[in-house]
């Protein structure tokens, strides 16, 4: 039978981080969220994979509005960034998403999108070395 969801709030330094735990045995960290001191609004959430240690994505947030402005994807070794997403902190609707390759630098694609739509207006395409552009495709 699961038990149920632990929540740990633990003061790090100035920040307040909260470790949200839940799992059978109640010891695995889901996630961790980091708020702003003065505010207590939520900058960062970091998700772990099954395992509790390695990281799976890495949402942060404009400490004003509460909006995502940022989330970055691992892969499966928690290290190497597979692909960030970056949202305007107004709207909150995505404008840039950029794919790595395998090695987690090289650039792979970038896709670019209106901040007050949210629709997915330009593709580019990057050759092996990341830098050469092989095509743009303009929605």
């Amino acid at each position: 039978a699961k038990s149920k969801d632990k929540e740990i709030q633990l003061k790090i330094g100035s920040e307040t981080k909260e470790e949200n735990i839940s799992t059978e045995e109640g010891k695995t960290i889901e996630y961790i969220s980091e708020y702003d001191p003065k505010t207590r609004n939520i900058t960062k959430d970091t998700y772990f994979q099954d395992d509790g240690k390695t990281i799976k994505s890495i949402f942060e947030y404009d400490p004003k509005t509460r909006n995502k402005t940022k989330r970055t994807y691992s892969r499966e070794d928690g290290k190497t960034i597979d692909h960030i997403e970056e949202y305007d902190p107004k709207t909150g609707n995505i404008i840039k998403a950029t794919t790595f390759r395998k090695d987690g630098k090289t650039i792979r694609y970038i896709a670019e999108g209106d901040p007050i739509t949210g629709k997915i207006t330009k593709g580019t395409y990057f050759r092996e070395d990341g830098k050469t552009i092989e095509h743009i495709e303009e929605y």
